[in-house]
């Protein structure tokens, strides 16, 4: 019998439960990062590193929230909409997300 594929495919499935912790570790580092940034004020550093957690990590609500949040300062009411609703449809108990979007409709 051969065993190759087998071995082939525990190791994979190691490979893959190793890289996405790290993935999700880098993810939120990013996320900290442009938490950061936000706070300092720095509207445009801190979308980059939301970009970057959000390329790492697709269903990272608060990414996208922050994201929006970050991207209304800079009156890009638009697209603060789009990372509001993207937010929602992660996570619909986020009501400071429904707020936000609110905030940026009557806008």
């Amino acid at each position: 019998m051969n065993r190759i594929p087998i071995l082939i495919g525990s190791i994979c499935a190691v490979v893959l439960v190793v890289c996405g912790m790290d993935c999700s570790q880098r993810s939120e580092e990013h996320f900290i990062k442009g938490v950061h940034k936000e706070m300092a004020g720095d509207w445009k550093g801190a979308i980059k590193e939301y970009d970057k957690a959000i390329a790492l990590n697709p269903n990272h609500a608060d990414a996208y929230y922050f994201r929006g949040g970050a991207r209304a300062n800079l009156k890009q009411y638009a697209a603060a909409i789009k990372d509001y609703n993207k937010a929602i449809r992660l996570n619909s108990d986020n009501v400071a997300a429904f707020v936000g979007r609110a905030m940026r409709t009557s806008n």
